[in-house]
C-alpha cells in the first residue's frame, strides 16, 4: 500500500500572513469586522472563514 500524498500547490501568498484590508472600501471593512468580532469571541473557525473571505474579495475585487 502507498502512502497519500498532499497536494501540492504554489500558494500565491504566504499563509502565515493576515490580509489588509482597504480601508475606503466598505466591503473590506464589514469582512474585517466580522473577523475581529470572531475573534473576540475565541472562534477561530470563523476567524479562518473570514481570513478566506478577505482574501478572496481582495483578489477579485481589488486585483491583489
Amino acid at each position: 500500500m502507498t502512502e497519500p500524498t498532499r497536494p501540492k500547490t504554489s500558494s500565491p501568498y504566504d499563509v502565515n500572513s493576515q490580509p489588509v484590508p482597504l480601508s475606503d472600501c466598505a466591503a473590506c471593512q464589514k469582512i474585517t469586522a466580522k473577523r475581529e468580532a470572531a475573534r473576540a469571541e475565541f472562534d477561530y473557525s470563523a476567524v479562518s472563514d473570514g481570513t478566506v473571505m478577505l482574501r478572496a474579495h481582495l483578489r477579485t475585487a481589488h486585483d491583489q
